[in-house]
């Protein structure tokens, strides 16, 4: 063989071998993909719920925020807010206080425990305490389900309530308790009333003394304007001091679940039938791996071969005709 047809089926063998890699990778990459979108469609099980209700601002009021000073004076008399969002205080004379909790519970019993608490938010009920939300979900037969509620007790048995619903748990896996401070929104907010209740009584005084059409219609307009203001600002104040009896507290109730023994005894007829059923998974797996070459690859490499075989084919020819050109030219001299 000459060193031209060496050189020939090299490059012949380099291309081939090239496709034939290529191929291979695909058929691999193929199936393991389609198994991969398999598994990966399967749903999963378990999780954490989360709770229906998403915690909101609670207030608290210390000895329920009932003294307020006035500011012409400084005598100390009840500050109800009225109808228009006058107040008759400026300054606050106790803190008002954000208190909310959450505590996670291992209970022997999770259902009983929901009881439990439900019969101890009772216990708050004429204080305004409710249970917000209340959820079961993971439970299967040989294990109780777990439990997540969200209650609202009075800020002043906060600490308390806490404390019976720690002695309800075989063990407290977590507890968080926070607290903030909102004295100085509450302050703000009855600032921005008393000035735009001046306002609002200057733009009452242009509206009654108005000479033309163009003035009273524009005064009521900054009057709408103003009194719309005022009325979100009062709603919430009034939220402030509607929601600051009540603390927010979140549950989270999970069965304790006992150690159990380790068996260590050797059972053979468990190992032999555990090799067999992996056996079986094993052949599946190789006859779906078959089944999926002949259907979606087999059709490639017979297209691939013909196009490596073709090209093979041509560069042969072509290398041929060349030699034979050459001998020709060669005979001429």
């Amino acid at each position: 063989m000459s060193s031209t047809q060496r050189r020939t089926w090299i490059i012949v063998g380099v291309v081939g071998g090239g496709l034939a890699l290529l191929i291979l990778f695909f058929v691999i990459g193929s199936f393991l993909g389609a198994g991969g979108l398999a598994i990966r469609a399967a749903p999963g099980f378990g999780g954490d719920a989360e709770s229906a209700m998403a915690p909101e601002e609670d207030f608290f009021f210390d000895d329920e925020m009932r003294e307020f000073e006035e500011a012409a004076s400084g005598e100390s008399a009840p500050a109800p807010i009225d109808q228009d969002g006058q107040s008759q205080t400026t300054q606050v004379q106790q803190r008002l206080i954000i208190r909310n909790g959450s505590i996670n519970l291992s209970v022997a019993d999770t259902q009983a425990t929901r009881q439990d608490i439900e019969e101890l938010v009772a216990q708050y009920a004429e204080q305004g305490a409710f249970v917000v939300s209340a959820e079961e979900f993971g439970g299967r037969p040989g294990r109780q389900p777990d439990v997540n509620m969200t209650i609202r007790v009075p800020s002043s048995a906060f600490d308390e309530v806490m404390n019976e619903l720690a002695g309800m748990a075989v063990e407290v896996i977590s507890r968080n308790e926070t607290a903030q401070d909102v004295t100085e929104e509450y302050v703000d907010l009855q600032a921005r009333i008393e000035s735009l209740t001046t306002a609002r009584d200057r733009l009452l005084e242009i509206v009654e003394n108005a000479d033309t059409t163009e003035e009273l219609l524009l005064a009521e307009a900054q009057l709408t304007q103003r009194e719309a203001e005022i009325d979100a600002l009062v709603g919430r104040l009034q939220f402030l001091a509607d929601s600051a009896r009540l603390s927010l507290i979140s549950i989270s109730l999970q069965p304790d679940i006992p150690n159990q023994p380790v068996d260590t005894s050797w059972r053979p007829i468990v190992t032999v039938r555990e090799a067999f059923d992996d056996l079986v998974d094993s052949l599946r797996g190789f006859g779906d791996f078959l089944i999926y070459f002949a259907i979606a690859v087999l059709p490639w490499l017979v297209v691939a071969g013909l196009v490596i075989y073709g090209v093979v084919r041509f560069i042969v020819w072509r290398v041929q005709v060349g030699r034979d050109r050459r001998a020709t030219a060669a005979d001429v001299d």
